[in-house]
């Protein structure tokens, strides 16, 4: 569907309509239940105007009485006051029964409204993070983190308070058409003031829509750009106070809170003018009914209890109007929160959980012409690798600064699949097994460590949820920080990124939990770059000990920490420079031999 305007082509896509109606679809039942509250509380209140006209023509004008010749002719003032009493008091309490019905009904319907927004919003929050979950790198680079955030949250809730108002919306055109039937039915002659006044509702409710829709879109662009900004502010506080980059910070926060605030200050002008607008609709509509009804009522073609239902009636239609035009202004702001949330939703991933086989132990890996480069990029981030793995082979990769180290460990991995040429394990392309099961075979330390919130435990844990005191006790002897643990005890809580403890006894725990996994392949991606060469040495010497079956891959730019691997893989520029040991290095790649001696000197490289 299209709407055009002076601001652009604004494009909503129906496709996210239909996964919306999806997750509605599995309240099936709830949804007609609404629906036949919603059109019984409707019907009950079409015929208030009419027994209120009633009352007021009958009860009042004519004492209870259609005939008043006959009222006069036979019965007394004190017969004619208690009949008439009687009539009112009777039209009286089937007006509040009616009226006892809507409110129960209205009650109940609000109930399994909220009931079935808030678990919709349960659904769309848990769907969004397993599928953020199960992204690849490449999935993660079209979506920054902040963006992913408010897609989890505040466009959650979006769709939420949408389908809140919007269950009522389907009612509405009932509402309408049948408040219309019934004022034809007291005077048509004066059905065409509602008339004008419905085209007045309608035309400002679509310029409100036109208007709005493509701020809301650029709005939360904005949003996301602001969480971004906020974000890296407060993670990276220190280094913006040591370069003194406050006023920088603040110029940029200032610029990014103006172009925000001044979006949506554009979007609730628009959206609050529409409120007065139809609010002087409905009292010019009111005034003219009034004038028309009194010169009909001073004609006697009308009666004053016809002109107050007609005026009820008329009121109802647009309300109606009103409560439709409500719900369409924030029409926009859903169609962009579930178009930003079905986005995630139906990425599909570059590498998919599509393999079907598994493999009971990594036993050989092979790289065969292995070219990849990142979406977008003209050029090649790796070129032309081939090289082989073999279950307990000690594996380093070292190179220049960009030469595409980790990249690498990321193909290594699955995180990312080849561009071109193929990755073998136990001779299957790794795009064929199953990613869970593969992954379950291997024990990863990032470049930075990593550690979560919460106690020591639950960390190391996160290796191994089955791992007893003693299995913990091991891997951190084997991680040397078995004297932090003695000290501080496995209950020790851990801040927010590892805050409160060094980088080196983050990077050792960081260890100790990958080999608390007893996993088939180890990788340690630059992971003992904060450790003294002491602890290094002494760190190495208990990993080829006690896991010396496994696959040990190294990323270092240490030397020292890698001579004695069984194949070292130099990068250079994301190609192959030289591959062997330490000694064949030495004599055949100049790249390494340089980074050797400048290490080690010339004689301990040797």
């Amino acid at each position: 569907i299209f709407f055009r305007s002076k601001r652009g082509v604004i494009f909503i896509k129906i496709k996210y309509l239909k996964k919306s109606l999806k997750y509605l679809s599995t309240y099936r039942n709830m949804l007609f239940l609404i629906l036949f509250n919603l059109i019984i509380s409707q019907i009950c209140g079409f015929f208030l105007p009419c027994i209120m006209a009633d009352i007021v023509d009958i009860g009042i004008k004519q004492h209870g009485f259609v005939d008043m010749g006959i009222v006069q002719a036979t019965m007394s003032e004190s017969e004619i006051i208690r009949c008439q009493t009687s009539y009112i008091l009777s039209k009286g309490a089937i007006m509040a029964g009616i009226t006892l019905i809507v409110v129960i009904l209205d009650v109940f319907t609000g109930y399994i409204i909220s009931k079935i927004s808030a678990d919709m919003s349960l659904k769309l929050r848990r769907d969004v993070f397993l599928k953020i979950s199960d992204f690849s790198y490449r999935d993660y680079d079209k979506f920054s983190v902040s963006s992913l955030i408010t897609r989890a949250t505040s466009d959650v809730e979006s769709v939420k308070i949408m389908v809140l108002s919007s269950t009522k919306m389907v009612i509405l055109p009932f509402m309408i058409g049948g408040g219309i039937f019934m004022a034809i039915q007291k005077s048509a002659s004066m059905s065409s003031i509602m008339a004008w006044g419905s085209v007045g509702a309608v035309v400002c409710v679509t310029a409100c829509f036109l208007l709005v829709t493509p701020k809301v879109k650029i709005f939360q662009k904005l949003f996301d750009n602001f969480n971004q900004i906020i974000k890296e502010r407060l993670s990276g506080v220190q280094l913006i106070r040591v370069f003194g980059k406050e006023e920088f910070e603040r110029n940029k926060f200032k610029k990014s809170n103006e172009k925000l605030t001044s979006t949506s200050l554009f979007i609730n002008k628009i959206t609050i003018m529409m409120v007065p607008i139809l609010t002087a609709i409905i009292n010019f509509m009111t005034v003219f009914i009034v004038w028309v009804g009194a010169e009909n009522i001073s004609k006697s073609s009308m009666n004053v209890g016809d002109v107050m239902a007609f005026l009820q009636y008329a009121t109802m239609v647009i309300t109606a109007f009103v409560m439709l035009s409500i719900t369409i202004s924030s029409m926009p702001k859903f169609w962009v929160s579930a178009e930003r949330i079905f986005e995630v939703l139906y990425t599909e991933t570059v590498i998919k959980n599509e393999g079907k086989k598994f493999i009971e132990n990594i036993n050989l890996i092979e790289f065969k012409n292995v070219e990849f480069r990142y979406p977008g990029a003209e050029e090649n981030v790796l070129s032309n690798l081939n090289f082989t793995i073999k279950a307990g082979d000690r594996i380093a990769i070292t190179g220049t600064t960009g030469s595409g180290k980790s990249t690498l460990i990321k193909l290594l991995l699955g995180f990312y699949a080849p561009s071109n040429g193929s990755i073998l394990v136990n001779g299957t392309d790794l795009k064929d097994i199953d990613k869970k099961n593969f992954l379950e075979k291997i024990s990863y330390v990032p470049q930075a460590g990593t550690l979560f919130s919460g106690k020591l435990s639950s960390n190391l844990r996160i290796g191994n949820e089955n791992a007893t005191k003693d299995e913990m006790k091991r891997s951190l002897e084997i991680a040397q920080i078995s004297d932090f643990v003695n000290e501080n005890g496995f209950e020790f809580e851990i801040m927010k990124n590892g805050n409160n403890i060094s980088g080196g006894q983050r990077q050792r725990i960081a260890i100790a939990r990958a080999i608390l996994r007893n996993a088939d392949m180890y990788v340690f991606d630059d992971s003992f770059s904060r450790l003294d060469f002491k602890t290094d040495s002494n760190l190495r010497k208990a990993l080829n000990t006690q896991i010396k079956d496994a696959v040990k891959v190294t990323v270092s730019q240490r030397i020292g920490t890698i001579k004695q691997s069984d194949m070292i893989i130099v990068l250079d520029e994301g190609k192959i420079s030289g591959i062997g040991t330490h000694e064949k290095l030495m004599l055949e790649c100049e790249i390494y031999k340089n980074m050797a001696e400048l290490q080690l000197g010339k004689e301990e490289a040797k």
